[in-house]
């Protein structure tokens, strides 16, 4: 409470009272403001997110049961193939849980070293201490999907790009979770363990990992848990496993509806028992003991020895069983064939592409037309009478590349090709064939054919076929990031901008290099503004509705204020079945009664949510105090009373850093469900990546998405600070 004297003065009971009087209106003003701003910014979003949805949600709301209706229905009618499907399906499961535990399994051994080096008292080198955390932060924000995308580009398809998506991101994840135990050991241990002359490794092993075990395997087993659930999603853009089945039963809509749902079962049994399994050992790994009587004392030094033993076996057995277990998974996921399945062109024109830009120079071999564009488009094209400096002569139009790596549009359509220590080619195109003096065995950098002919060069690449000839030549940087060819203000410098003369007489330097910047036809910033805006909305609309669902239910489920075992039974199935079904899943199946969009991915994170807030506040409700509210009732409060000032109190800082957090993850879940079902920027990052062209596009979204998720991190921890006094380290 404030300090409510006033230089040390004396005060009466009734300046005392009239302070403290004062002081609970102001919080009772703040308390109505933000309750108010909060029910405006949830109806305005609401409404947003409807009108950007492709169907409206009181348009669909009568349409929500259609689809679960029928494929009920037809697995009902199929009811006898049922058992077959689910035999057919199982290699699938088994893929998709191996997917989840190599990755779970490599993440947690990235996410420990990340952990130790990054932790204040116990890395090796303390000054790199913030540089580890940021990569952990990296790892962290980037969601599955964005690297899995990118893996099954130069991968293909399959297991392997989902195992290394989801390791990368639990890295990330076990990381700070890790961080966050190793911060709270006893560095008496490792003291006295460098006082002998430890190295730092043996430190580590014998001075902090005997104290946080048990909080390390409890993190991974729910890390496990929740990669399971990422491992089958992935599954829909290719990653293999049962997602993908999922994905393509769905699609195929009525007559595959049966699979659709043996697959649900097993995806849904499957979460279902690792959850409740790893519910299990994480309470046993982390529950504290009681106090130790003489009775216990003797039967520990009796049972020692065995105790001994049997850790030293499972010291030596543990190791074994996980080598044995990676090398079953080296072969089912077939690793030796990788570098075949590869696509290392793919990889060098990622890497390439993502820092660098293309000015292509184009020839329509019909009309005879030659255009300049950067990165090929319309919208980046040089104006009329304008092209690069490097481009020269009129009737033969000749492209010097650099280092003597010369092109040369010839009338009729013919094309010379100088490259140093090579012959010259000549290529004519006719029709739609081309016709070239390429003979005998080709270098790996030319493929030639009668219809296309591609020459790839350090200095640029060439393409030719009946309907054009196009030369590509790369430069570094991202062009036309700040303004397009057509504007006033491209190829000029920030002081120009601010202390020239007006270079557009009709609007300022300042005002006009905003507007153009914020237009921009190439890079589509105002468009990627309001992806990132709507994203944090259906992460924003997802969170704060589960949450207000998830309180009254809550109350259902806890045996202390609901005493009839039937309803609290209920109420906790319907939990376990809302979050056992992932909210990608959701997304799909409300996609068929509202169309894609942003409302529908919100609706998706409410119900999965709703789940998990569920159980979490019920378990809250349980460990309540019971004398406050027993302190309540005592001065005569009605039953709602005793709740909004008995129960409510003692909940809030669980129920604020719990929706907070949720709030900060559900930004990364969004983004994937942008990209399943269409909306903010996990669209436009899925329609980059589908072009396999637009790369510098593809990073250019990556990095607002880990600037996007990084901010909401920080922004979560400093208002959890705020809230209820805790910040994130």
């Amino acid at each position: 409470m404030a300090d409510i004297s006033t230089g040390g003065a004396p005060q009466t009971v009734g300046s005392i009272q009239s302070a403290y009087m004062a002081q609970v209106q102001r919080r009772r003003l703040y308390g109505g403001l933000t309750l108010l701003i909060f029910i405006i910014l949830m109806v305005s979003g609401f409404n947003v997110a409807d009108d950007r949805n492709a169907g409206g949600f009181w348009e669909g709301l009568h349409q929500i049961g259609d689809y679960p209706a029928d494929v009920l229905s037809e697995a009902w009618e199929k009811r006898a193939d049922l058992p077959a499907l689910i035999a057919k399906y199982f290699p699938a499961l088994v893929e998709t849980i191996n997917i989840a535990a190599v990755s779970t399994l490599i993440g947690a051994m990235g996410g420990l070293f990340l952990s130790l080096l990054g932790t204040r008292g116990l890395a090796k080198w303390p000054r790199l201490i913030p540089l580890f955390r940021r990569i952990s932060d990296i790892m962290r924000a980037v969601p599955e999907i964005v690297i899995a995308l990118v893996l099954i580009f130069v991968l293909g398809g399959g297991p392997v790009p989902a195992m290394i998506a989801i390791a990368i991101h639990t890295a990330g994840a076990l990381a700070k979770m890790f961080s966050e135990v190793s911060e709270n050991t006893d560095l008496k241990a490792v003291e006295g363990l460098c006082s002998t002359g430890a190295t730092w490794s043996q430190r580590m092993l014998l001075g902090v990992l005997p104290q946080v075990a048990p909080n390390y395997v409890s993190y991974t087993l729910l890390r496990f848990e929740i990669n399971i659930r990422a491992s089958a999603i992935l599954g829909f853009v290719g990653a293999g496993g049962l997602g993908y089945e999922l994905r393509n039963s769905m699609a195929w809509g009525p007559g595959r509806f049966d699979e659709a749902a043996a697959i649900f079962i097993l995806l849904f049994g499957t979460i279902v028992f690792f959850d409740q399994l790893s519910s299990r050992y994480r309470n046993r790994l982390t529950e504290g003991q009681g106090p130790m009587t003489t009775t216990d004392l003797d039967a520990t030094k009796f049972e020692a020895e065995k105790l001994f033993h049997r850790k030293r076996l499972t010291g030596f057995g543990i190791p074994l069983v996980l080598a044995v277990y990676l090398v079953y998974v080296f072969f089912a996921f077939d690793l030796p064939g990788l570098a075949g399945r590869a696509n290392m062109e793919n990889a060098v024109t990622l890497a390439s592409d993502s820092w660098s830009h293309k000015v292509h120079v184009t020839r329509d071999n019909r009309s005879g037309e030659i255009t300049y564009a950067v990165e090929g488009e319309r919208k980046g094209r040089y104006p009329e009478g304008q092209r690069p400096d490097w481009v020269s002569g009129d009737n033969a139009i000749i492209i010097d590349l650099g280092r003597g790596h010369i092109v040369r549009y010839l009338p009729d359509n013919r094309t010379e090709i100088e490259i140093p220590g090579f012959p010259l080619i000549r290529a004519q195109a006719e029709g739609r064939t081309v016709t070239t003096n390429l003979r005998g065995d080709l270098p790996d950098w030319i493929s030639a054919s009668d219809r296309r002919v591609g020459i790839t060069t350090p200095e640029g690449r060439i393409t030719l076929t009946g309907a054009r000839t196009e030369v590509f030549n790369y430069f570094p940087g991202w062009e036309l990031f700040w303004f397009t060819l057509d504007s006033p203000y491209h190829g000029h410098s920030l002081g120009t901008l601010l202390f020239a003369d007006r270079l557009d007489p009709a609007r300022s330097n300042i005002s006009g290099a905003i507007s153009d910047w914020w237009n921009n036809a190439m890079w589509r910033h105002r468009d990627v503004a309001w992806a990132i805006g709507e994203t944090i909305l259906i992460a924003f609309l997802g969170t704060m509705g589960a949450a207000i669902i998830a309180l009254p239910l809550g109350f259902l489920a806890a045996k202390r204020f609901s005493p009839f075992m039937l309803e609290r039974a209920a109420t906790r199935r319907l939990f376990d079945f809302v979050r056992g079904v992932d909210a990608v899943i959701w997304t799909v199946v409300l996609a068929r009664a509202f169309g894609p969009g942003p409302l529908t991915g919100a609706l998706a994170i409410l119900i999965t949510d709703t789940g998990t807030f569920g159980k979490i506040f019920s378990e809250a409700l349980e460990n309540v105090d019971q004398k406050q509210i027993e302190g309540v009732v005592s001065t005569g409060a009605k039953p709602l009373q005793r709740y909004r000032f008995g129960v409510i109190p003692q909940i809030v800082p669980v129920l604020l850093a719990q929706i907070l957090y949720f709030l900060e993850s559900n930004t990364r879940s969004a983004t994937i469900i942008g990209a399943i079902t269409g909306g903010g920027i996990g669209l436009m990052l899925t329609q980059a990546i589908q072009t396999q062209k637009d790369w510098e596009e593809v990073a250019y979204y990556i990095v607002l998405i880990i600037a996007m998720v990084m901010f909401m991190d920080w922004f979560s921890g400093w208002l959890r600070g705020k809230l209820i006094g805790r910040k994130d380290a």
